[in-house]
């Protein structure tokens, strides 16, 4: 047997991981130049997650926009395909993967589908009049038969994917596999092009989303998860920003907590993201008791982050949900878009986050690092 060519990985979680194929990437990848643009590349790779629900990106060297990517994770289960409601909570979103009349004045507004959006192609793909669930695909089919290989979902669409198809956002997960292993949900994600800043960090938090609320419609543990990616890369324009990548795992310090998924849950998420959006009230309580803890902490999140989109800095940190992972990430999220950039103005609450995060057991310099407040009175 000759020796394979690519590259592999094992993780305990994607912190492990994201360190440590930059530095493979950075120091190993060749040059390729795809559309003309220069690119550093690995190919091909693959990862073995053991703890996918570790699943926010902490590195140091990379801000994770927490509520888009909760916000995407929520469009995939719920199956909706809606440019404008990303866009609440990534303003370029559209400018990077929308088709429109781009030069045209606020062409932007115009746009209110993506091409490949993951949620419609999971739960409504279209094979030209008739419709599937894919997701009730998999969830079904591992009832039925536990032992099942079987279980598998196509996000790839010749039809809308195909070269003549003028688009700038083909599909680059295209296919992903779920069996149930020694009691566990295992799924293996297939993805064809894989960007290092804006490719992994997300796709980690979309597809264990997904991976989890099968197990838990399953009423099963999450197992691991298998990442095969044909190119993982790095466009030139930010090999600086990856060089700054290095090792921090939030996970060293708080629990992640277990989700309960039904198509009850799923309906009324949507109804409360939209809640969000428009500017209305919720009822907490109520929304614990329709959707349970853990949803109740994203759409807490979602409307922590509407507050500080206003211009509301107190209001945002004093909705934050309970959740230590959701806090630690959105603490440091606002630091990095606007507390640090008004220290006078912000000091008192840059003090409330170092000493929330200190009191997590994170030590006092790295905690200044992460945040980015190595300035802020202490």
């Amino acid at each position: 047997m000759k020796e394979s060519k690519g590259w592999n990985f094992v993780a305990d979680g994607v912190n492990d991981y994201y360190a440590g194929v930059i530095e493979v990437l950075l120091s190993k990848g060749t040059e390729t130049s795809p559309r003309g643009k220069r690119t550093m590349e690995l190919h091909p790779t693959t990862v073995l997650i053991h703890h996918p629900r570790k699943r926010l990106t902490s590195c140091f060297g990379r801000v994770l926009n927490l509520p888009f990517a909760l916000a995407e994770a929520l469009q995939i289960i719920t199956g909706q395909n809606d440019a404008q409601a990303l866009s609440f909570y990534n303003s370029g979103i559209i400018d990077i993967q929308g088709d429109g009349s781009r030069g045209t004045p606020h062409w932007q507004l115009g746009v209110m589908r993506f091409n490949a959006a993951y949620g419609e192609r999971l739960r409504h793909f279209d094979l030209i009049g008739a419709k599937v669930d894919q997701l009730e695909h998999v969830i079904e089919t591992l009832k039925r038969d536990p032992d099942s290989r079987q279980a598998s979902m196509v996000m790839s669409h010749p039809l809308h994917d195909n070269f003549t198809v003028n688009t700038v956002d083909r599909a680059c997960n295209v296919y992903a596999h779920a069996m149930i292993r020694e009691g566990k949900l295992d799924w293996m994600q297939v993805i064809r092009s894989n960007d290092a800043i804006w490719g992994i960090p997300y796709n980690m938090v979309q597809w264990s989303h997904v991976q989890e609320w099968v197990a838990a419609s399953l009423n099963i543990p999450v197992g691991t998860m298998f990442i095969v990616q044909d190119s993982f890369h790095v466009y030139a324009d930010k090999y600086a920003e990856t060089r700054r990548v290095s090792a921090f795992d939030i996970y060293n310090y708080v629990q992640p907590s277990p989700m309960q998924a039904s198509d009850e849950i799923a309906d009324n998420l949507r109804r409360y993201e939209s809640i969000v959006r428009g500017g209305g009230e919720i009822d907490v309580k109520d929304m614990y008791n329709t959707v349970g803890l853990y949803w109740t902490d994203v759409i807490r999140t979602l409307l922590s982050y509407r507050a500080f989109k206003r211009s509301f800095d107190d209001m945002a940190f004093d909705i934050l949900p309970d959740n230590a992972e959701f806090r630690a990430l959105m603490l440091r999220m606002y630091c990095q878009y606007r507390w640090n950039k008004l220290r006078a103005v912000y000091a008192d609450i840059l003090d409330a986050a170092h000493l929330e995060l200190s009191s997590m057991g994170i030590p006092h310099e790295e905690v200044r690092k992460w945040l980015g407040t190595q300035q802020a009175r202490s």
